[in-house]
């Protein structure tokens, strides 16, 4: 993936920063969970998804070392393709569809990050 911008972290990102490589955690990240009900058209919804990651330089957004452990750098990467992940869960019963979401959130939250993909992700 290519870079098309660095910045040096403002205080509070360097702060989070130091705080995430202090506990050993997974990278800083915010998820949200959209429940849908009726027709879906999925095409559309991609579209939309990508489109706002183009738009939006903090959904291309990463940090990482450039070289020096006291310097990070957010970095802007280039649009590319938006990856969404699809999954079924319309042919399970309703509470083996929440334990099935259940187990999708939890997975994701421990999810590496693809230094080859956009940090956006979506799981449909």
């Amino acid at each position: 993936m290519r870079t098309e911008k660095t910045y040096r972290l403002s205080p509070q990102q360097a702060h989070l920063w130091d705080l995430q490589k202090s506990a050993g955690t997974s990278p800083f990240r915010v998820q949200c969970l959209v429940s849908i009900t009726g027709e879906l058209d999925r095409e559309r919804l991609k579209e939309a998804i990508g489109k706002a990651v183009h738009r939006h330089e903090i959904l291309r957004t990463s940090f990482a070392n450039s070289g020096t452990p006291e310097e990070v750098l957010q970095i802007v990467h280039e649009y590319g393709p938006f990856v969404t992940d699809e999954i079924s869960l319309e042919d399970m019963p309703r509470d083996e569809q929440q334990e099935a979401i259940a187990g999708l959130w939890d997975n994701s939250l421990g999810a590496p990050w693809n230094s080859g993909q956009l940090p956006a992700r979506a799981t449909l």
